[in-house]
């Protein structure tokens, strides 16, 4: 008989305990996620990340903070970079009525001296790319700083290359087949000197970005080629260059070569193309600044 009651009380125990069970043990997908806040995001314009860091055109540009709630009170944004010794602030303002997302400009300063934007002292040493760092601060983080985030300043345009054209008939056998419509050429980035023969395509800080010749202005454009990153070689297209008329007799056409680094600092070279009425006089012949 006892035996009986001990396995009774055994069997209705194992029932409380599973049945129990139900009441302790969330359903799938139940609690997960609840209470874990969203992080602060940060939007620089004319930025691009590379590697996992944000290189940033030098200069004013617009910084977007975003928030997961709305927020009361100041939001700035405090920059300290290898330009200057004494961390610049800013006041961010919210762009809407929800209050969480704040907007403002910055200035990562660029010093003169394009070809070094860290000056001749240079703190950077060598390295023409500056860190800089951007600290977040609201009363709507639990520590005064909600994000700090740094940043590369890349304030100098990619070098132009030396390089090495040919003008080329677009058709060189007009009595074969249709008649001749002007000039093309062909090109390619060449090195500095004997003792440095690498590849003249080179940006110092976050690297090549667009190029492009054209001819033209701004309302008519002919875009000969246009590519990205190097080497910066290959041939134009024909028809922009076409041969000048018999009563023109010479015609001389400015082509600019327009390279861009990755974030957007941009340097510019024209050449001169002179043709007659059937061949070409002179050849990406490089146009000196005399200012």
């Amino acid at each position: 008989m006892k035996k009986f009651l001990v396995l009774l009380l055994i069997s209705l125990l194992a029932i409380f305990v599973f049945a129990g069970c139900d009441s302790v043990i969330p359903s799938e997908g139940e609690g997960e996620g609840e209470g874990e806040p969203e992080g602060v995001t940060v939007e620089i314009a004319n930025s691009v990340p590379i590697k996992g860091i944000d290189y940033v055109k030098g200069g004013a540009n617009t910084i977007t903070v975003t928030f997961p709630a709305p927020v009361e009170g100041i939001v700035q944004a405090d920059i300290s970079d290898c330009t200057s010794t004494i961390a610049a602030t800013k006041f961010l303002f919210p762009t809407d009525e929800s209050n969480t997302v704040f907007a403002g400009t910055i200035d990562f300063a660029c010093l003169s001296d394009t070809t070094n934007p860290c000056g001749d002292d240079n703190p950077c040493g060598e390295d023409p790319c500056c860190e800089a760092v951007i600290t977040i601060i609201s009363g709507a983080c639990e520590v005064d700083e909600c994000i700090v985030l740094p940043v590369i300043v890349d304030c100098a345009p990619p070098a132009i290359p030396v390089f090495a054209f040919n003008c080329l008939d677009c058709n060189p056998c007009p009595d074969q087949c249709e008649p001749s419509d002007g000039a093309y050429f062909t090109f390619t980035s060449m090195g500095g000197d004997v003792c440095n023969p690498a590849d003249a395509c080179s940006d110092d800080c976050s690297g090549v970005g667009d190029w492009s010749f054209t001819v033209g202005d701004i309302c008519d454009t002919c875009v000969l080629i246009e590519g990205t990153g190097c080497p910066i070689e290959g041939t134009a297209d024909c028809g922009c260059l076409p041969w000048a008329t018999e009563t023109e007799v010479t015609k001389t056409y400015t082509v600019t070569f327009k390279i861009s680094d990755k974030v957007g600092n941009t340097a510019t070279q024209d050449y001169t193309v002179v043709v007659d009425t059937d061949s070409v006089v002179t050849c990406m012949e490089p146009v000196v600044d005399e200012t």
